[in-house]
């Protein structure tokens, strides 16, 4: 089955900014996949280009076959787009916007509407004015999650939805993906990324930096462990058997492998241990590694 997705060394520019260069990029059909990254990083002129509203400056880019922004038309037809900044016709009610908004598909998923709107508990009588920003948002969503096309684009879909909202919209995706759709996201919530997302790519700076599944990109960072000793570990010591102590709460030290893992479990047997396991990095905590942050449980 061909990529959902394609894109080569895909660059855009405004002015001297920079915001794409040179991404390449494929998106299996049926996956959940999530774009993280910081402010600025390039993940909505990315999501905006795939739906025609951005033209780029270089490269290439298809989605479902259809080359952007040459057959834009035909990729829309085909897509529920999320901007990051829905602008939605406030003078009509709820139910006139949706109707409007959803008139140009072919077909609607009927089995999926009744229980969406019941999630979202949106007053479709009421006019949009009257709406809370968290509602303007549900119904943008339900504009770009009610049509029954191959792929859906939502930039930011989980922003102002409180928690409960956010779990229904959790389980509309997976629904989507059993029924071989393809999800294109981006996400502040990188704990909620890592509960949804088949593969990540991380955006930086215009630039992609790495793009695996959450596990993949696991195995290629530092692994780390937690540990209790009966007397204080020498440093010197276990930086020699490929250990460094990456810090501490409390007794327990955070243990970063360096080298070899099974060596450094094998020299461990010459410490006072009292306890060990493993630490199994976050999502939050790999973002960390590659942007260099301190802390990023919650991350453009």
């Amino acid at each position: 089955m061909p990529p959902a997705v394609e894109i080569r060394r895909l660059e855009k520019r405004f002015g001297r900014r920079t915001a794409l260069a040179g991404v390449d990029l494929d998106i299996p059909a049926g996956e959940v996949f999530g774009l993280v990254g910081p402010n600025g990083a390039g993940k909505s002129t990315l999501l905006r280009i795939l739906v025609g509203v951005v033209r780029p400056t270089g490269g290439e880019a298809r989605a479902l076959g259809y080359r952007l922004p040459e057959e834009s038309l035909a990729v829309r037809r085909r897509t529920g787009y999320l901007p990051a900044d829905a602008n939605l016709y406030e003078r009509m009610r709820g139910a006139e916007f949706l109707a409007f908004a959803l008139n140009g598909y072919s077909a609607l998923d009927r089995s999926l509407e009744r229980r969406l709107l019941e999630a979202f508990d949106l007053p479709l009588r009421v006019r949009i004015r009257a709406y809370s920003h968290g509602m303007k948002r549900k119904l943008a969503l339900a504009c770009a999650l009610l049509p029954d096309v191959p792929l859906h684009i939502l930039d930011e879909p989980t922003e102002g939805l409180d928690p409960s909202v956010r779990i229904a919209l959790l389980d509309v995706l997976r629904e989507l993906r059993s029924r071989g759709r393809t999800v294109l996201l981006s996400c502040h919530d990188l704990a909620e990324v890592e509960r949804i997302c088949d593969r990540v790519a991380f955006l930086n700076a215009g630039k992609l930096l790495d793009c695996d599944t959450i596990e993949g990109i696991r195995s290629k960072t530092a692994r780390f462990l937690r540990a209790t000793f009966r007397t204080e570990p020498d440093r010197g010591a276990l930086a020699r058997v490929g250990l460094a102590i990456a810090g501490r709460e409390g007794e327990v030290h955070l243990l970063r492998i360096e080298g070899d893992p099974s060596a450094a479990l094998r020299g461990l047997a010459d410490f006072p241990v009292a306890s060990l396991e493993w630490n199994r990095p976050s999502l939050a905590d790999l973002y960390a590694q590659l942007y260099g942050a301190r802390s990023c449980s919650s991350a453009a």
